[in-house]
């Protein structure tokens, strides 16, 4: 039995690297995160993340709007086989209550959404500039994966 060799939890596409070493690591994230101004670095590993695909969280970027505190968090994975990619994960706490939101809960909405939706357009776009964009195009019945690079649109 094979299986895919990237895994995204939010990312649009497969943001892949073919990273072969710490070195390599260390220059792509250290490279997002210098374009992207206001994250903040951290090092630390992706909580409730899959065992196969261990995510470092590389950088954040922290908000308070409202009683809303958003926490947008930069994530490298490693590949199953090889490389890595890039995704990113939204947490969402009530400044009044402490309890936890999803992004897409109803009660977050207005300034806060539009917030987060102009983060990760920004997020993406850096990512699109330091990795190959890949889209899925199939998964066989073994688990294997063909992944195609995402052509770009004319507009």
């Amino acid at each position: 039995m094979s299986t895919p060799n990237f895994y995204k939890k939010n990312a649009s596409k497969y943001f892949a690297n073919e990273i072969e070493n710490d070195f390599d690591f260390d220059d792509l994230t250290d490279n997002v995160r210098s374009e992207i101004k206001n994250a903040e670095p951290v090092d630390r590993w992706e909580k409730d993340g899959l065992r196969s695909y261990e995510g470092k969280i590389f950088a954040e970027i922290n908000k308070t709007i409202g009683k809303w505190i958003i926490t947008i968090e930069l994530i490298a994975r490693g590949g199953y086989y090889g490389g890595a990619n890039l995704d990113w994960n939204v947490e969402i706490v009530d400044n009044n209550s402490g309890y936890d939101f999803g992004w897409n809960d109803e009660k977050i909405s207005g300034t806060a959404d539009y917030y987060i939706n102009k983060q990760i357009e920004k997020i993406e776009k850096v990512y699109s500039e330091y990795t190959t964009p890949l889209i899925c195009v199939g998964v066989f019945s073994n688990g294997e994966a063909v992944y195609e690079k995402l052509k770009a649109i004319a507009i």
